[in-house]
Order: C-alpha cells, then structure tokens, then sequence
C-alpha cells in the first residue's frame, strides 16, 4: 500500500520534471533571449494586475522567489533588453519601485501561455490516461 508521504513525493517528483519541461519549451520557443519559467510567472503576475503594473513584494508569494532572487530575476530580465518590463519609481517612497509589463511584455506573455497550456495539456492527458 501507497502511503501518503510516498505519494506526496512521486507528486513532487512530476511537478519538478514538469516545470523542467515548461523551462525548456519557453526557452526554446519564446523570445530571441529564451524566457525561463520564472520569468513566464513574473510576466503572467504582471498580467493579471491593473495596469500591468505591481510592486516586487506583491510578486513574491506568487512567483515562489525570496525578495532577493525576485529582484535578480527582475534585473535579469531588464539586463537581457528584450523590452518585457519595465522598473518605475515609487513617487510616494523613492527607496521603492513599481514593476510595469509593457506592450512588447504582454505579446510575450500571450504567446508563453500557448506554449505553458500545450505542454500542461500534453502532461495531464498523459497523466489521466495512465490512471
């Protein structure tokens, strides 16, 4: 008998081989540069908010990364000069910044979605038909 612990981890197992998967398909697929999967969920966060636009701690607990690693991955993203987001001054507190995903951003961000949902697709319906 499967305990719930050896379940838990054969979960953690396939959801870490699956977001392997996404890494590598956006890479290959989206933006000259390569998009990892970590950028996919900044500019998917980013999408959501009004405006398109959010500060890094709003960020944090939906992206998974610490303030640190978010605000590499930020840096990153803006080092690599594909356009996707842009940082902006807080005019209420000037130690601050907004997180803005621009026009190019959300272009991008659409076309990583076909790409997450296709391989998702591709995962779970292997998944279920094992079952």
């Amino acid at each position: 008998m499967v305990t719930l612990f050896e379940e838990w981890l054969r979960f953690s197992r396939e959801q870490r081989r699956i977001e392997k998967e996404l890494d590598t398909c956006l890479r290959a697929e989206v933006c000259d540069g390569g998009l990892t999967y970590q950028e996919f969920l900044i500019l998917s966060y980013l999408a959501t908010c009004p405006d398109k636009i959010a500060n890094q701690q709003a960020m944090e607990s939906y992206v998974g990364l610490t303030q640190s690693a978010l605000s590499r991955a930020i840096n990153k993203m803006r080092a690599k000069s594909c356009g996707v987001i842009e940082k902006i001054d807080n005019p209420e507190d000037k130690r601050s910044h907004f997180i803005r995903l621009t026009a190019k951003g959300s272009v991008i961000q659409a076309k990583a979605l076909t790409v997450v949902n296709r391989v998702l697709d591709e995962n779970f319906k292997t998944h279920l038909e094992e079952k």
